[in-house]
């Protein structure tokens, strides 16, 4: 997960994380975990963080360098 691309996405928008997380439907916490690698987010929540803040490609934000390299068609 990359904490700063999601932050600097956030702010790009104007929003807070409370606002986000009350966007998506949980808890600023939850957000606030999840963003600092305490807790995993769900499909559905990373699908409406992409929408709300116009990520086309979640994989740079949702996923570490250190996952291995795979090919579009295998994700």
């Amino acid at each position: 997960m990359n904490k700063y691309l999601l932050k600097g996405k956030i702010a790009e928008k104007n929003l807070t994380q409370c606002h986000l997380a009350s966007q998506i439907g949980i808890s600023e916490s939850s957000l606030n975990r999840g963003i600092q690698g305490k807790r995993e987010f769900r499909l559905s929540e990373v699908m409406a963080i992409c929408e709300i803040l116009g990520i086309e490609n979640p994989i740079s934000i949702f996923f570490d360098d250190n996952v291995p390299n795979m090919q579009r068609n295998e994700m």
